[in-house]
C-alpha cells in the first residue's frame, strides 16, 4: 500500500512477497496482505520449510533471530561488505597466512612425493645393477668351465691376433682379372680385325711389363713397381692380313687407343709390332718372296693405376 501511494508500483504490476516466519506468529499475514489486491502474490515460508531447506532446528530459530541470515551469508557472500576496515584487514591477513600455509603444504607434499619417486628409482637401479653383477659372475663361471675343456693353443694370443690381421689384409688385397678381361673384351668388340692369341694377367709388386720389357726402365717405372697394381700382356695379330703393314699398324694403334681410353689404365706399351719404325733398325727381306705376305703379330702391355 505504501508503494502504491508513492506511485512506485502500478495497479497492473505484479508484486511478489516472501514472508519468513521463524516462530509461527505470521501465519495470518499472507491472507491479510493479499486480500483485495489481485496483483500481489505472497509466498509463506514457515518453520518446517526453513528446517528442511537449510537444516536449522526450531530451537535455534527461537534462540536467535539472525541465524537464518547467517546461514544464507555462508552460502553466498554479499556483494557489499559493511564491516569496518580494521576487521577486514585482520581477515585479509588471516586469509593470506592461510594461503601461504596451504602453498607450503602443497610444496612439501610435492617434495615428499618427488623424493619418494627418486628413492624408488634408486632402489630399482640398485636392484638392476645387482642383477647384472650376478649375471656377469655366472657368465664368467660358465666361461671358466668351458675354457677349461679347451686344448692348449699352439701359439700365443698375440700370434693368433697377428695371423687374423694378416689374413684380413690379404683378403682385402685380393684382386681378380675380371676388370682386365672386360677392358680387353670391350676393345676387341670395337676392333673386329684383331685376333687375340694370348693374355697373361698379373697383380702384385712387379708387373708383367717389368718382367717382359727392356732391362733399362726409367726411374718412374721402378718407383711404381713397388706398389700393388694390375698388369697384363696381350698378344694377337691382324686377321685377315694382306701384307699391308701400314694398315695393320693403324688397326693395332686403334686397338691400343681403345685400351688407353679407360680411366683405370695408367699405361699401354707396345712390346712388339709387326713392323719396327725405329730409324736404328735395318730392313731385311727378299724380293723373290712376292707371295709371302707374312703375319701382322703384335704384343701390348697394359698397366692399371695403383689401387684399381
Amino acid at each position: 500500500m505504501y508503494l502504491d501511494a508513492l506511485n512506485v508500483t502500478h495497479v497492473d504490476d505484479s508484486l511478489e512477497i516472501v514472508i519468513l516466519d521463524q516462530d509461527g506468529t505470521l501465519a495470518g499475514l499472507p491472507g491479510a496482505v493479499t486480500r483485495g489486491r489481485p496483483n500481489m502474490h505472497c509466498q509463506y515460508l514457515d518453520v518446517d520449510f526453513i528446517r528442511l531447506r537449510f537444516g536449522i532446528g526450531g530451537t535455534d530459530l527461537k534462540n536467535s533471530t539472525d541465524i537464518l541470515h547467517l546461514v544464507l551469508l555462508r552460502e553466498k557472500a554479499p556483494a557489499l561488505n559493511l564491516a569496518p576496515r580494521q576487521l577486514t584487514r585482520v581477515y585479509k591477513r588471516f586469509a593470506t597466512g592461510r594461503g601461504v600455509l596451504a602453498a607450503s603444504a602443497a610444496i612439501l607434499t610435492g617434495a615428499v612425493i618427488w623424493s619418494g619417486v627418486n628413492l624408488y628409482r634408486v632402489m630399482q637401479i640398485n636392484e638392476e645393477a645387482s642383477s647384472l653383477e650376478r649375471e656377469t659372475r655366472e657368465y664368467q663361471a660358465r666361461y671358466q668351465q668351458v675354457t677349461e675343456q679347451f686344448p692348449e693353443a699352439p701359439t700365443t694370443t698375440e700370434s693368433l691376433r697377428n695371423t687374423v690381421e694378416i689374413a684380413e689384409e690379404i683378403r682385402a688385397g685380393l684382386r681378380t682379372p675380371e676388370a682386365m678381361f672386360a677392358l680387353v673384351s670391350h676393345a676387341l668388340d670395337a676392333s673386329p680385325q684383331i685376333q687375340l692369341s694370348h693374355l697373361a694377367w698379373h697383380y702384385g709388386g712387379r708387373s708383367a711389363v717389368a718382367e717382359s720389357g727392356p732391362a733399362a726402365a726409367d726411374a718412374r717405372t721402378r718407383s711404381e713397381s713397388r706398389a700393388l697394381f694390375q698388369s697384363a700382356i696381350v698378344k694377337g695379330e691382324v686377321s685377315p692380313f694382306d701384307g699391308d703393314y701400314k694398315a695393320a699398324m693403324g688397326l693395332i694403334s686403334a686397338f691400343a687407343g681403345q685400351l688407353a681410353n679407360d680411366n683405370r689404365v695408367a699405361e699401354v706399351r707396345a712390346m712388339r709390332l709387326p713392323l719396327n719404325a725405329s730409324s736404328d733398325v735395318g730392313l731385311a727381306g727378299s724380293t723373290n718372296d712376292k707371295n709371302n705376305k707374312g703375319r701382322a703379330e703384335f704384343e701390348l702391355a697394359i698397366v692399371f693405376g695403383p689401387g684399381t
